[in-house]
């Protein structure tokens, strides 16, 4: 049985043909970089300007300030986790963490209820801490939670 045609086989129309075999061809017969040429450009360019060594602070500043901000808003978050026994004591930093924090909404974790609301006590307090220790980090609220109660398999029975 005799192949069937290509416009069939390919699923366009008959004017498209030769469009879609030069592109196919161009992809397969594509110039490929010479990288011989690429490495004399790098060793011409030595000395140039805009080719000088930055100092590793500039390059990270660089990188953390680009994307809106993101990286450094992460980089703070970072340094709370870090440093949250100084924000809230070293007792209270031993029974808390930070779960999370987004738009300025920072939600911390205690490991009981008891501790829950002994922090919940302590909330403008983090807040003021937090704002003094990281001024980069805007945060407007904090959310104190406590363990989650267990949800028992068989609690949807009706007994």
């Amino acid at each position: 049985m005799p192949d069937e045609p290509a416009v069939e086989k390919l699923k366009i129309n008959q004017s498209a043909l030769p469009s879609v075999i030069y592109q196919r061809y161009r992809r397969l017969f594509k110039v490929k970089k010479d990288w011989a040429v690429i490495n004399e450009k790098a060793r011409d360019s030595f000395g140039q300007k805009g080719r000088d060594p930055q100092d590793l602070a500039r390059a990270f500043d660089k990188l953390f300030s680009s994307q809106g901000g993101v990286w450094k808003i992460n980089m703070m978050i970072a340094r709370l986790h870090n440093q949250w026994d100084q924000v809230v004591g070293l007792l209270n930093a031993s029974h808390s963490r930070v779960a999370s924090y987004s738009d300025g909404l920072l939600v911390v974790a205690a490991d009981s209820p008891v501790w829950a609301n002994r922090l919940t006590y302590l909330a403008p307090q983090i807040r003021k801490k937090v704002r003094k220790k990281l001024p980069g980090l805007p945060v407007d609220e904090v959310k104190i939670t406590g363990p989650q109660a267990r949800r028992s398999r068989y609690s949807h029975r009706i007994r």
